[in-house]
């Protein structure tokens, strides 16, 4: 994979304060395990194809579909870094790819996201179906994670005055605000588990 994202898309797309974006950024890394023995490991960034176009999640999906199709497959791991949570259509068409796709393989992704998609109860109640069904999801927030994030060579591509200047936005008040709000509604809707209390909700974008 040679295309990696840089500063202003990471601003703009995971850690923005003021306006909402209008698309959703997929990290993703993959390992398929064959009967013949093969792993096929892979990395990719997925995008929504402009307005009207299919959602990052569906690309992914369809690209995972095409890999799978008509072989024997062992064993299905998959890891998403996204700017956003699914919506409730995306979340319907993973919920599917697990039942139709991958009904002879035990297949759990892992979800990781920076942002709730407006968090409605539509929204809300996709994530939760997907997490019954064994979705593993995690927020990316709070310094650690956004140090590890900046630090993956394979997606992103910084220079250290560059990555300094994004670790202190994410460190910045405003940041710190949307992260409490997003934890409260991760403990509420039973997405995974931390410590943060979960009284309110953040309000929808």
């Amino acid at each position: 994979m040679e295309e990696k994202i840089g500063k202003t898309e990471i601003e703009n797309t995971f850690m923005f304060q003021k306006v909402w974006p209008k698309s959703t950024t997929i990290l993703s890394t993959v390992e398929i395990r064959f009967t013949t023995g093969k792993v096929d490991t892979s990395s990719n960034i997925y995008r929504n194809e402009g307005k009207g176009g299919d959602h990052a999640e569906k690309r992914f999906l369809d690209e995972l579909k095409s890999k799978i199709a008509q072989r024997q497959v062992t064993g299905l791991k998959a890891k998403l870094v996204q700017n956003y949570s699914p919506c409730r259509t995306c979340a319907n068409d993973i919920s599917e790819f697990m039942d139709k796709d991958c009904k002879d393989i035990e297949f759990y992704p892992e979800i990781e996201f920076a942002n709730f998609y407006k968090d409605n109860p539509d929204n809300l109640g996709g994530l939760e179906m997907l997490k019954e069904k064994g979705v593993v999801f995690e927020l990316l927030e709070g310094e650690e994670k956004w140090g590890a994030f900046l630090d993956d060579a394979t997606f992103v591509s910084l220079n250290d005055v560059e990555k300094k200047e994004l670790l202190d936005r994410a460190k910045s008040e405003a940041r710190k605000i949307n992260e409490v709000n997003a934890l409260k509604i991760f403990n509420n809707h039973g997405l995974g588990n931390t410590s943060q209390p979960s009284d309110g909700e953040q309000q929808n974008h």
